[in-house]
């Protein structure tokens, strides 16, 4: 009897899934999909291959090096005080396990979308959309926050030379918020500069952020000199005067500044050779910037004492002025703006091609994936997102929109490092058991994470952290049903559900407000996709070929990057 009631549940899932629309939300695109897109795409819907190793670089540094680090070290020292450096290497951890499964993914598939064609070849259509909704957070609004610290900075570099600029340029008050002319248009020149194509774009980024990062080098150095040891424990007694609980909760606000590198992946199908630029572009970018926050971190907080660098938008020349250091003061100012204009340009660029992405897959308007022949970049939606981040800059504060920066990217990163233990423990097949243990384990650490931060009695958490942990145990006996032979995470499913389980806790620390914002960004892209996604998704009618005995993918020469490559699955 217990059998019969068993088969008819499952007569009865298997008959809902196969309702059109329901089936549609849970469709996933297999990987072999992607590239038979790719190698028929026309002329008028493809983009330039053209970018090496030193331009992903280039790209991935410029636009994770930005405002987190000139702007935001102020807000998360006001957080966690010193303790921000622990908050810095907290995020910088959580990145360097998602990287590693970005960059597994971007080898196997070497195609423009980023998290979003991951989490579409992994957990399905819906999921994929949303992720995609999501990732606008990460760019648009990464770019608009950008250039909101670029306003700041503006401002400082013309002081620094005894030239005080009127405050409407920058800061014109409006009810809650303010208003800033100078970050609308700092979007709207990077906008025009992406319009001339990606060779262009690609030697004004790597000049740029070769100044950059000499530029903070130049701080560390500099600063570094004048610390003063005793601002690391100033009057609290302690280098985390807030407790544990403040370091994770700055952790997922500072974790804005790690953003970016992930960006590279979206460059995939302009990249040469992306089966292996792509993950050393991704590795690569994001060691640099961890290298560089800390130090800068370290210097910034031993330069003054914290509570002095919480008020200004520039934090970096305050400490810098404080110790007598006007001088260096007006060098970093200039950087600043370099980096700065850097970071709000290759963020800006990662948008357009997350719309190409999912126009092409018919869950967006047609004409995002437009590109003029001359130039082979995104026109219209290149327009679309300058228009729309540089009215948000203009609006919107640093503050309000780091927040809601990082709880839209915590959730897409959580899905890469869980879709990454899906491929290897389904194989392309939809097994709901090792699915089921991985959205268990999530939503488990998720709760423990959420009771440990708001202090509830210490064996709650750990209770919820036991069970977990059993999880995690389940899914290391599950088969895994390929490896890739390209760049693999090493130690799965230890290193991607660490990644989430970090993420979780950040994700955890966040004020209930960013929550609100995202509810009502989700409300929105959940509208989008039903009134149209899901009636225009051209994996509403894919019929699936015949299963093939092979894992692997030949990609043709010249398909991808002028040279013949696998793309294993």
């Amino acid at each position: 009897m217990q059998q019969i009631h068993k088969e008819k549940l499952q007569d009865l899932f298997r008959l809902v899934r196969r309702s059109y629309r329901i089936k549609s939300l849970f469709a996933v695109k297999p990987l072999e999909v992607f590239v038979e897109e790719r190698e028929k795409r026309p002329e008028g819907k493809r983009l330039a291959e053209s970018l090496t190793l030193i331009d992903l670089l280039g790209y991935g540094v410029g636009c994770t090096i930005g405002s987190g680090i000139y702007s935001l070290i102020g807000i998360g020292a006001g957080i966690a005080g010193p303790g921000v450096v622990i908050s810095l290497l907290i995020a910088a951890s959580s990145c360097v396990l998602t990287a590693l499964a970005y960059s597994e993914f971007a080898a196997r598939l070497p195609v423009t979308g980023s998290a979003y064609s991951y989490a579409y070849a992994s957990f399905g259509e819906f999921l994929a959309w949303m992720i995609g909704w999501n990732l606008t957070l990460e760019y648009s609004i990464s770019s608009a926050a950008i250039a909101r610290g670029w306003g700041g900075y503006f401002i400082g570099f013309w002081d620094q030379w005894g030239l005080t600029l009127p405050d409407w340029i920058n800061n014109v008050p409006c009810g809650i918020t303010s208003l800033s002319p100078a970050a609308a248009f700092i979007v709207i020149l990077c906008t025009i500069v992406m319009l001339f194509g990606i060779s262009t774009s690609s030697t004004f980024n790597v000049i740029s952020t070769i100044i950059n990062v000499g530029i903070l080098v130049f701080f560390i150095g500099v600063g570094g000199t004048r610390v003063v040891p005793s601002n690391w424990i100033y009057q609290q007694d302690s280098f985390v005067p807030f407790g544990a609980v403040s370091v994770f909760s700055a952790a997922g606000t500072v974790f804005f500044s790690y953003l970016g590198f992930d960006m590279v992946s979206s460059l995939a199908e302009e990249t040469k050779n992306p089966q292996k630029n792509i993950p050393r572009g991704i590795i690569g970018s994001l060691g640099i910037a961890a290298t560089l926050y800390v130090g800068v971190g370290l210097v910034a907080t031993g330069l003054i004492p914290f509570q002095f660098m919480v008020p200004t938008e520039a934090p970096l020349l305050y400490a810098l002025n404080h110790r007598g250091l006007g001088w260096a003061a007006k060098v970093v100012s200039f950087g600043a703006l370099f980096g700065l204009t850097t970071a709000t340009f290759t963020c800006l660029l990662g948008q357009p091609r997350i719309f190409y992405t999912m126009a092409r897959d018919g869950l967006l308007f047609p004409f995002f994936q437009w590109t003029v022949k001359r130039f082979d970049v995104p026109v219209i939606g290149t327009i679309i997102t300058g228009i729309f981040t540089a009215g948000v800059a203009f609006f919107m504060t640093l503050g309000a929109l780091a927040d809601a920066i990082s709880i839209g990217t915590l959730m897409a990163f959580s899905l890469v490092c869980a879709g990454v233990m899906v491929l290897r423990y389904t194989g392309g097949k939809r097994d709901y058991i090792p699915i089921s243990l991985i959205i268990a384990f999530t939503c488990v650490t998720f709760m423990s994470a959420m009771f440990f931060t708001h202090s509830l009695p210490l064996p709650v958490p750990i209770v919820f952290g036991g069970v977990a942990f059993l999880f995690f145990i389940a899914l290391c006996f599950m088969k895994t049903y390929n490896t890739p032979t390209t760049f693999k995470c090493p130690l799965v499913p230890l290193i991607p559900c660490l990644g989430i389980a970090i993420n979780m806790y950040m994700l955890a620390g966040l004020k209930s407000a960013a929550w609100i914002r995202l509810g009502i960004w989700l409300a929105i892209g959940i509208l989008i996709y039903v009134f149209y996604g899901i009636w225009n998704s051209k994996m509403r009618d894919y019929v699936p070929k015949a299963p093939v005995k092979h894992t692997q993918i030949e990609v043709k020469k010249g398909s991808v990057n002028g040279t013949n490559n696998s793309v294993i699955y």
